[in-house]
């Protein structure tokens, strides 16, 4: 029952001490030297084939695929170590680690590298930004890979008036370039500038591109066609010469005594398009010498007016 128990408790002693992560924690084995786990500064996952070396005595090992190291048989004395890998900052662990007639455990984390890559033009000048200006339907531009490894990438946008951007089918070499097509769709634009963005991701970072298209805005056009006197009764008429981008949504008239009415004096206002005959039957007698003039109006965009041209009548036709 006595050796039972000594067994149990060795192995809850060992299960316990391989289960703390803390540093320099000494396990009961025989062999004196360091272990440890090497994992990713930014995400905590096991960084596997990162080199570790031992300084000093120069001695190398590689992580496994659990980001595990050990060193074994070491002399007693004081170590560090440095650990390297493709697309890591290199580190240089100056934790002393203390070495004596046991496996002390040093665990480490090494931070990724900025993005190997760059976003360019075709002379290889960098950019952030892709203009289709107000007519172009496709413009390109290139990833460059300026790293040591090839470059997996992927192209992400969900930009509704972008069509179709190139799929990267293949890594890309270091020191090569990938031309990226993208096509827009300039029937889904909206009036004046809209922008957006694609996304580049790679497995040695990501970036972004600014992207911009003009759909020119057109200022809508009316003219007032007709003002005249009938039965004490002024009729006009307009018509639209242009709907205009964005188009007018209301339209109507306005008139003063003034040489140029405005929204901001009488008016009458319309839904329907411009183009039928209309009537004012006056609402105020005019005195003797009075002018009354009239245009039309369309309002288009954010509640921005635009005028046709003046047409007026005089006092004589209330007489």
């Amino acid at each position: 029952m006595i050796n039972y128990l000594k067994l149990f408790g060795l192995a809850a002693l060992i299960l316990i001490c391989n289960q703390c992560a803390d540093t320099d924690i000494i396990i009961p084995e025989d062999s004196p030297g360091i272990y440890g786990t090497v994992t990713d500064f930014a995400t905590g996952e096991p960084v596997a084939d990162a080199t570790v070396q031992l300084r000093p005595g120069g001695e190398t090992t590689l992580t496994g695929s659990d980001g595990m190291y050990e060193f074994r048989n070491l002399k007693k004395g004081n170590y560090s170590i440095t650990v390297s890998k493709v697309e890591y900052t290199d580190l240089v662990d100056n934790y002393v680690i203390a070495v004596d007639t046991k496996m002390v455990r040093r665990d480490v984390q090494i931070e990724k590298l900025p993005a190997y890559f760059e976003v360019v033009d075709a002379d290889l000048n960098r950019i952030s930004s892709l203009n289709f200006g107000k007519d172009a339907i496709s413009a390109q531009f290139m990833i460059f890979n300026n790293g040591p490894v090839a470059l997996n990438c992927e192209i992400i946008c969900s930009c509704a008036w972008v069509s179709s951007i190139t799929e990267i089918s293949n890594p890309i070499n270091p020191g090569a370039t990938y031309p990226i097509i993208v096509t827009i769709n300039r029937d889904e634009l909206s009036p004046g500038v809209n922008t957006d963005y694609i996304h580049i991701t790679s497995n040695n970072g990501s970036k972004q591109i600014k992207i911009s298209a003009t759909d020119p805005i057109e200022i809508p056009e009316v003219v007032t066609t007709e003002c005249y006197v009938d039965r004490k009764e002024i009729k006009f008429a307009a018509e639209v010469i242009k709907v205009g981008n964005p188009p007018y949504y209301q339209y109507g008239f306005c008139f003063s005594t003034s040489r140029n009415p405005t929204y901001s004096d009488e008016i009458i206002t319309y839904s329907s398009g411009a183009g039928a005959l209309r009537t004012y039957s006056g609402r105020y007698v005019p005195k003797e010498n009075d002018k009354y003039y009239f245009r039309a109006w369309l309002k288009y965009g954010d509640s921005e007016i635009v005028y046709g041209n003046v047409k007026s009548v005089d006092y004589e036709w209330y007489k």
